[in-house]
Parts: structure tokens; sequence; C-alpha cells
């Protein structure tokens, strides 16, 4: 990881004379006083107490997650190179606020549900469309919360406790499009996708006519 040669490990160097030779090889983060920094890295070694965890952002881009922790003869220190997992996990972000932008622009009013029953996202279009409390939506309340919130869009439905059955079969356990009537007449075609990861995807529209 750190290019050491053979005649490095034989200088059994010292943590500061480590931190040096590691600069000269721009393996540590760029700081503006480097000085500074090497007097708080020492001082672990007299200091800390628990574990400590913390990233090393380098010059080349490499990032490092680094681990470290006390032992009888001082202290060990635990590297782990995360650049392809943080990039990753940033591509994976900004698709998701790619998706999120997309939803937000569309006419179709949308859910996304967890596997768990959780959900993960609504659009503008849905709390518009039954006039929900949007800081209850952000609270990621499960599918038995989301319907009832929906329930004074259907007092004229007699056995409330079927139709949630029903909805929940259509939206989780055999995914299928189904309607649902509203008091106000307004009659929704509602269709569920499952995703590629497994989440489900609830779109309502108002049908034609």
């Amino acid at each position: 990881m750190w290019h050491l040669t053979d005649e490095d490990l034989k200088q059994k160097l010292s943590y500061v004379s480590f931190l040096n030779l590691i600069r000269n090889k721009r393996m540590l983060p760029d700081v503006s006083d480097f000085k500074e920094y090497k007097q708080t890295e020492e001082k672990l070694f007299s200091d800390l107490i628990e574990p400590k965890e913390d990233l090393l952002h380098l010059p080349d881009g490499k990032t490092l997650r680094r681990l470290v922790t006390t032992h009888p003869n001082g202290l060990i220190f635990a590297y782990e190179d995360v650049s392809d997992k943080l990039a990753a996990e940033r591509t994976i972000n900004e698709l998701l606020t790619v998706c999120k932008n997309i939803l937000d622009n569309m006419v179709e009013a949308v859910l996304v549900f967890a596997p768990s029953g959780h959900l993960k996202y609504f659009n503008e279009a849905y709390a518009t469309l039954f006039e929900a409390d949007a800081v209850k939506l952000q609270n990621l309340p499960n599918i038995s919360e989301v319907l009832e919130m929906q329930k004074p869009f259907f007092t004229k439905i007699q056995n409330w406790d079927n139709l949630e059955k029903h909805i929940f079969k259509y939206i989780f356990e055999t995914p299928a499009p189904f309607k649902l009537e509203r008091d106000d007449g307004v009659v929704l075609e509602v269709t569920p996708s499952v995703l590629a990861d497994e989440t489900v995807m609830v779109s309502f529209v108002k049908a034609r006519g």
C-alpha cells in the first residue's frame, strides 16, 4: 500500500519518520501545516483511549479508511482502500438524485416502497392527489400507515380491512394493476412495478372518461 522498499523497512522507522516518508511519496492528505499535523498524530500515542476511525483523502484521489486502536506496546493502525466503494456510493447517490428529479417531474402520482413494506419515496404529485401530510410521509411509514392516510377518500367502503388486504396483495404478493374509486368519483388506475433492487414503485393515474 505504501510502496515501501526493503531499505525503508530496515530503518525501523519511528511513526513520525514514517509520516515524513509517505508524505514524500504523496500518500498523505494535503495539509497546510504538516508540522502541526505530525504533532497531532504523535499525540495519539499518549491520548488515545478508544478506537479512532477516520478517512484519509490522498492527493492521487484515493481514499483510505483508517482505524487506530491501542495495544500494550503502542498503537495498531489498520488501513483499507475504500476508493472504489465510495465511488460506487457516489454513483448510486447521483443516480438516485436523477431518479428523484424524474419522479418529481412526473404527472403520475408515485410511491416507492422497500421490500419491508416501508415507504422509501413519494413525489409531490402523490401528496397533491391525496392531500397527504408530507411530513408524515417523510417519516417513511409502512404500507398500512400510508393507506390509513388515504382512508378519508374511501369512506363509502364498508369493509376497509378487506380492501387494505387486497391492496397489499396486489402491490407486494402478486403485483398487478387494479383500480380504486374514491368518494369524489375519481377512479384511479394503480400500477405496481417491482424494480431491480426489489423495491416496488406504485403509480396512480386518474382514469379517463
